[in-house]
């Protein structure tokens, strides 16, 4: 691993003389809560990509074409119609990354051993299965699908896009 205590950026933090390994003097990186999101964009990148180049894949070069043969800058171009053009992936990237991370529950306690605080997903778990707690882990689960519901709507808002285009 990358952010592990003899992970890549420790060892080279070690070749440098920063940090020793006999001493134990390691960065503890994934005792961080940002090593937590580090992960997340690390296993959910192509879940943004993907839809996004999956849309501008299908634009039309004549587009392009035009608006630079019109004195367009590259800027411009991809402001004006890469962009819009575009939007619908987004949406879709944004949602799916969205949906995943807060519905994840192995990475936070992978990545952190258990040592950093509960994430949403963790507390819907362990009120469910280790607390017994039927009626508030469903309650908790209810207002997750809230909330995601709530970011849906959202970024068919921010990016104007219906429904059918997200279904495209």
């Amino acid at each position: 691993m990358i952010l592990d205590y003899q992970g890549v950026i420790n060892s080279a933090l070690a070749w440098m003389g920063i940090v020793n390994f006999d001493a134990k003097t390691w960065v503890p990186f994934l005792e961080y809560p940002g090593a937590v999101f580090v992960a997340l964009i690390y296993a959910y990148i192509l879940f943004m990509i993907f839809p996004i180049y999956n849309t501008v894949d299908t634009l039309d070069k004549n587009q392009i074409e035009a608006a630079e043969d019109l004195g367009a800058s590259t800027f411009r171009t991809h402001w004006r119609v890469v962009i819009p053009h575009a939007k619908p992936g987004i949406a879709v990237g944004c949602i799916m990354t969205f949906m995943l991370s807060a519905g994840s529950y192995s990475v936070p306690q992978i990545m952190t051993r258990g040592k950093s605080g509960d994430w949403f997903s963790q507390i819907i778990y362990r009120q469910f299965f280790e607390s017994q707690n039927w009626n508030i882990g469903a309650a908790y689960s209810f207002s997750l699908v809230l909330i995601c519901l709530a970011f849906i709507l959202l970024m068919m808002k921010v990016f104007k896009v219906g429904i059918r285009d997200i279904a495209k």
